[in-house]
């Protein structure tokens, strides 16, 4: 039960995803663009985050709450990518529920962890949206309010 039941679940989630979503709009958006460019950069990119996010979560769990290394943490940020489909604190939830069972970590102390860490996501998102709006300083594709809207997020984010 203890493997069936996290790949029964993976199956739900996706499976309501792709009941859930308009698939011609999907296939649509996709008709302009190079799919083995987006393939590419989508692979990396999630490669890149995983690895980081991977190392964060031992890092924090091993400075607040217990010594977790990186390979214990990878099944834990793999599992929450899928739950972070549907709310990234029940993600975070789940993670510190695991540690807890596996570990006999305390719960609270986890879930703090992870609001750390969900912290330093907030701050990271607010600096590639600064990054991106600096590069597209000059560019008329966002209107004042937009544009001011942005800035304030990066502001109050930061």
């Amino acid at each position: 039960m203890k493997r069936v039941l996290p790949w029964a679940g993976t199956v739900a989630i996706v499976g309501y995803l792709v009941i859930s979503t308009d698939m011609d709009t999907v296939l649509e958006s996709f008709s302009d663009v190079s799919i083995p460019g987006v393939l590419l950069v989508a692979l990396a990119g999630t490669l890149a985050t995983f690895l980081t996010d991977t190392w964060c979560v031992s890092l924090a769990f091993s400075k607040f709450v217990c010594p977790v290394t990186w390979r214990e943490a990878a099944p834990i940020k793999a599992t929450s990518y899928f739950l972070n489909i549907l709310n990234y604190n029940v993600a975070l939830v789940g993670m510190a529920f695991y540690l807890q069972r596996s570990r006999s970590a305390p719960f609270w102390k986890s879930l703090g962890s992870l609001f750390f860490i969900n912290l330093m996501d907030i701050l990271a998102l607010c600096l590639v949206l600064a990054f991106g709006l600096l590069l597209n300083w000059g560019d008329d594709g966002l209107d004042a309010t937009t544009r001011t809207i942005a800035w304030a997020l990066v502001a109050g984010g930061v």
